[in-house]
């Protein structure tokens, strides 16, 4: 009925507002994270993970293992401190054709962009957030990878098409056969009728 078509539009701005959400829910994974690598820690003996560089590639790397997603950590200047690529370390970061990152660290605003790169030639969608310190000081910036969090609402998205699709093929077939029945039903009397007045 017309009650379920409609209903059907408003589960596409649901799947709208959904993807929203979503890139909201990746912010803020990136920006506990980043919280997480300005932190001080309360032993002298084992400084931020910032200043431990093995310990925080060991953290990215775990990262990528538990969330399927690339991660990097670079300093102020871009310098990649840790990757869930290892070989990247110590090279700068310039996969950011608008300076996404560099813009981030500047104004601690948080911004999306895609990487194209040797590791990734086809792609990957990114969020980079500032990474500060308790003293409010910019250390860099984390970079986070969005793919999967798309990939994931696009295989949702499909389906929610794919419903639609058959709820509005449905429709039209009952809306189709319903006619039919009314024309047949209402033929014969026509019919009559017509041959009564001819």
């Amino acid at each position: 009925d017309i009650t379920t078509f409609l209903e059907g539009f408003h589960g596409w701005s649901d799947w709208r507002e959904a993807r929203h959400q979503i890139a909201i829910m990746a912010e803020q994974l990136a920006l506990n994270v980043a919280f997480t690598l300005g932190q001080e820690t309360e032993s002298p003996a084992l400084p931020s993970l910032l200043l431990r560089p093995e310990a925080l590639q060991d953290y990215a790397e775990d990262l990528k293992r538990i969330h399927q997603r690339d991660i990097v950590v670079v300093d102020r200047q871009k310098r990649i401190l840790a990757d869930a690529i290892p070989r990247n370390v110590g090279a700068l970061y310039n996969h950011d054709a608008g300076n996404e990152v560099g813009q981030t660290i500047r104004d601690g605003r948080t911004r999306q962009f895609q990487e194209v790169s040797p590791d990734y030639p086809e792609g990957i969608d990114l969020i980079t957030v500032p990474i500060i310190r308790e003293n409010g000081e910019t250390a860099g910036a984390l970079i986070l990878e969005m793919t999967p969090v798309k990939a994931f609402v696009a295989a949702h998205l499909r389906t929610h098409l794919l419903q639609m699709l058959f709820i509005i093929t449905i429709f039209f077939l009952i809306s189709f056969i319903w006619s039919r029945r009314f024309y047949l039903d209402i033929r014969k009397p026509v019919e009559i009728l017509r041959d009564v007045t001819a």
